[in-house]
């Protein structure tokens, strides 16, 4: 047996003895710590470099479901499109939200309108004209008036049926429900891309994306759920898979998102919502045991970062703690009632997963080991808990606002070497929680990752020229090295996955967190995303195309429509043909693909 799989077995016997109340703690206790203490002697004395590299383990945050998304997630746009907008019979060119309530059904379509009113909505919208043109199939049910307007325009309509003619700029798609009758209103409205008119329903995803997350093991729907901030606290508050759009703010179905996972054979990464109750946690689990296939791994978190002071998570779990007395400062108080939580949850999700598939996740703070500490002592919790979680991101100087002065002055290259530098600061944070980790036989992992180039203050995003630098800077090639050089030096220790943050967005004053900024970025434009490859790839993970990828439509059958879509993608000069992700399609693109619809 390698020393490798030998070091599992004993992190395994450590989760096997947490999983059992103990008859004597203090027994318990010393087993465990045991157990971690050998695993920790079997890497550090007798693991190879390959061993340790055999899985990457590394992930991606998927980005928010928006109508300006620009990672291009469904075939239908209307699955992203934007919250109804109320408006007067003239829009767009009328009042552009009148404030007015729009009465809605259980899946947020509009039951009625009133004299003059209209229910509008956006798709597409804000992200450069990069989405496919062409005839777009609208198909709906119901009757009324649908009208649509910017990119898209009318080119036949019939009862439950439009064409669209679509030219992309950054307008996007404008669509309005003018007209609706109240004993048959317009409902399930599908705004369907060019080619995917026969096969939406079960095609949901557009193969661009799908095949851009083919080399990740994890994929983390914390955004997808709208966890920051979240107002869910009941079941019946989920988002159902029927509901007219996934950027409701209540996230993306719980369906979808374990479709999306079981399609691409990875695992899935769960936040549940800081105000969910029990019954809430115990359907949500119930719901993921049914739907996702065998072998898929499941981590489950309490919520988001409940360190973090600017969200509202935070100041719930820090009243919660407060009230029961925990901690002796509003800080301490959430990390504690966050640690409490988190256990609870644990014990839900245990009544469903085995513990070869389930991963009880502990937040914590990247710069802060005390939290982890805290955290996995409160009420014994350690007991309970696979994996501490820290996001141990890097910047440097660039994005301190005392230091705006000289840095905005900086070159690229100055920014990118304090960068590159601050790779030894996150790296002693990674051993610092690992002392702490190490004690219990529990992994550390990452809940995020990546580059931290944002702009922490109105002065700094209010200078063009310094939300310039950062934006260049992420764009620049070295961001390909540094970004290997990060996961390598990740991976050198004895830790789990890193999940990076994020998959696709685009860079603005905010953050440049998109490892790509557009879906359709080659490798050259997109250096972060190329880092991540070449250290995945290096390292025995991903593969042309990913796993069953030459079934690109999606209906569990490899067949000449497939291999007309790829000669459609191909002769159009659209990288989902990129097979061989080299970011040039040539015949070594055909090749791949031949091989993975033989395989």
């Amino acid at each position: 047996m390698s020393n490798k799989a030998t070091q599992a077995n004993w992190w395994n016997l450590g989760r096997s003895l947490r999983q059992v109340v103990p008859m004597n703690t203090n027994t318990t206790r010393r087993a465990i710590r045991l157990a971690a203490s050998v695993a920790a002697l079997v890497a550090a004395t007798g693991a190879t470099q390959a061993e340790q590299t055999t899985k990457p383990g590394v992930g991606v945050n998927l980005a928010p479901v928006v109508d300006w998304s620009t990672s291009q997630t469904f075939v239908d746009l209307m699955r992203s499109s934007r919250k109804w907008i109320p408006q007067t019979g003239a829009a767009p060119n009328g009042t552009w939200d009148t404030g007015a309530w729009i009465d809605v059904d259980s899946n947020n379509w509009p039951k009625r309108l009133e004299s003059g009113q209209a229910a509008s909505t956006i798709m597409a919208r804000d992200i450069n004209g990069k989405y496919p043109a062409g005839t777009y199939t609208v198909l709906y049910e119901g009757e009324g008036v649908i009208e649509f307007a910017f990119d898209a325009t009318v080119i036949h309509s019939e009862p439950g049926k439009m064409l669209l003619d679509v030219k992309p700029s950054d307008a996007g798609v404008f669509m309005s429900i003018k007209e609706t009758n109240p004993s048959n209103y317009i409902r399930n409205v599908r705004v369907i891309m060019p080619g995917f008119e026969d096969n939406y329903d079960t095609q949901i995803f557009h193969p661009t994306f799908l095949e851009s997350l083919s080399n990740f093991d994890n994929l983390r729907f914390m955004d997808w759920q709208v966890t920051n901030n979240s107002k869910v606290s009941n079941w019946s508050q989920r988002t159902d898979v029927n509901r007219s759009s996934m950027s409701a703010p209540d996230g993306v179905s719980i369906e979808i998102m374990v479709d999306l996972v079981n399609r691409l054979d990875k695992d899935a990464w769960f936040c549940m919502p800081h105000l969910a109750d029990d019954e809430y946690v115990h359907n949500f689990a119930a719901k993921v045991a049914e739907l996702i296939e065998p072998g898929r791994k499941v981590y489950i978190e309490h919520s988001n970062e409940v360190w973090n002071s600017q969200f509202k998570q935070y100041q719930y779990c820090s009243q919660q703690g407060q009230a029961r007395g925990w901690g002796t400062a509003p800080w301490e108080s959430a990390w504690l009632y966050h640690s409490h939580r988190s256990v609870q949850i644990f014990d839900i999700f245990d009544d469903y997963f085995g513990p070869d598939q389930l991963v009880r996740v502990m937040g914590s703070q990247a710069a802060n080991w005390w939290i982890t500490k805290l955290s996995l002592e409160h009420q014994d919790a350690w007991m309970k808990t696979d994996a501490v979680a820290i996001a141990p991101y890097f910047a440097g100087p660039a994005i301190d606002p005392s230091r705006f002065n000289e840095v905005v002055g900086w070159s690229v290259d100055q920014v990118l070497d304090t960068v590159q530098a601050d790779l030894d600061v996150v790296m002693k944070w990674t051993d610092d929680h690992l002392k702490e980790t190490s004690k219990y036989g529990i992994e550390l992992i990452g809940y995020e990752g990546g580059q931290h180039l944002a702009a922490h203050t109105q002065q700094q995003r209010d200078s063009s020229a310094y939300v310039d630098l950062l934006i260049k800077a992420n764009r620049h090639p070295r961001m390909r090295s540094i970004f290997r050089e990060y996961l390598e030096r990740w991976h050198e220790r004895d830790v789990g996955p890193m999940v990076l943050y994020n998959h696709v967005s685009e860079f603005n004053k905010y953050g440049s967190w998109g490892l790509k900024e557009f879906h359709s970025d080659t490798l050259d434009e997109a250096p972060k995303y190329a880092g991540t490859l070449d250290f995945i790839q290096a390292n025995g993970g991903g593969g042309s195309g990913g796993a069953g990828l030459s079934d690109l439509n999606q209906d569990g059958t490899k067949d000449n429509a497939d291999i007309g879509l790829f000669m459609t993608f191909f002769r159009s000069g659209d990288l989902t043909a990129d097979f061989n992700q080299d970011s040039i399609l040539d015949n070594g693109d055909i090749v791949a693909f031949i091989t993975d619809f033989e395989n």
